[in-house]
């Protein structure tokens, strides 16, 4: 009976296997296959909506100069300190 059992469970992790192997192929050796593109700052639907990036809004509102990161003013609209 054990034997039975191990054998039902072998042929599922097989099957298992078999279908991981058959959606890897699909997905990553097939080159049509195109992948959504969700980053915010490449992405051109978030750019209509007005979506921008964390990092790029870091870089409006902090200027580099000689002596380090500088604010470009406390009263600026973005929430950088």
């Amino acid at each position: 009976m054990q034997a039975f059992y191990l054998s039902i469970i072998l042929m599922g992790f097989v099957t298992f296997l078999l279908a991981i192997r058959i959606i890897i192929s699909k997905v990553f050796l097939n080159k049509q296959v195109r992948f959504i593109n969700t980053s915010i700052s490449s992405n051109p639907n978030m750019k209509k909506l007005g979506i921008s990036c964390a990092k790029h809004d870091e870089m409006k509102c902090y200027t580099r100069s000689k002596n380090g990161l500088k604010n470009k003013g406390a009263g600026s609209s973005c929430g950088c300190g």
